[in-house]
């Protein structure tokens, strides 16, 4: 099971795909985008010596809702690699809203719920989104009662939950199927990060 993410990444707006890479020595350097998950995942290859020196990394992209944020996507805190959760732990007095993404089917895991309690002291309720799940028996068979018993499991730790699949939203976007895209939830997931 490989990390999506290893090190700290701004996504934010920009014309043409783009990729800058910040050092923990206070240099930058330019990567190519077709090479991201080098340096950006916790995968063997060119970019593990890279992304070992690395303090994070900004993505720029080109899709409208991100005229006005900046997304950051973390490693996250259930992973095996210590500096997963120091990254992670080092973002969050930075920002000023949050999204939580949880694993379909793993939603409130002991961690995440103690995580999302200390976030609310700090007065940050995260946005839930529950992805992966198209991957979840529960939420292809009965997906009202598997977002019931996930919302009633996170409670008060997160302002709002949605469920998401960015598997449908991916072929939506490829096959440029409105239907797919709106089964997946990520148009409402657009339009959340856009009234944060």
């Amino acid at each position: 099971n490989i990390a999506t993410t290893a090190v700290n990444t701004m996504i934010e707006y920009g014309e043409k795909p783009e990729i800058q890479l910040f050092f923990e020595d206070g240099s930058t350097k330019s990567y190519p985008f077709e090479d991201l998950d080098s340096v950006t995942a916790e995968i063997e290859g060119k970019g593990k010596n890279v992304r070992k020196q690395l303090q994070y990394v900004r993505l720029f992209y080109n899709a409208p809702f991100l005229k006005n944020i900046v997304l950051v996507d973390s490693p996250g805190l259930n992973s095996h690699y210590l500096s997963h959760t120091e990254q992670t732990m080092s973002m969050i007095p930075k920002v000023d809203d949050a999204i939580w993404v949880f694993l379909g089917g793993g939603a409130g895991r002991n961690t995440e719920q103690q995580f999302l309690k200390d976030m609310v002291k700090q007065g940050i309720q995260p946005f839930g989104v529950i992805n992966r799940i198209d991957e979840v028996d529960d939420y292809i068979f009965n997906p009202q009662l598997a977002f019931e018993n996930d919302q009633a499991l996170l409670g008060e730790n997160v302002r709002g939950l949605l469920p998401l699949s960015a598997l449908e939203a991916q072929y939506g976007y490829q096959n440029n199927s409105q239907e797919d895209l709106e089964a997946s939830g990520f148009l409402q997931f657009v339009d959340e990060i856009t009234k944060m």
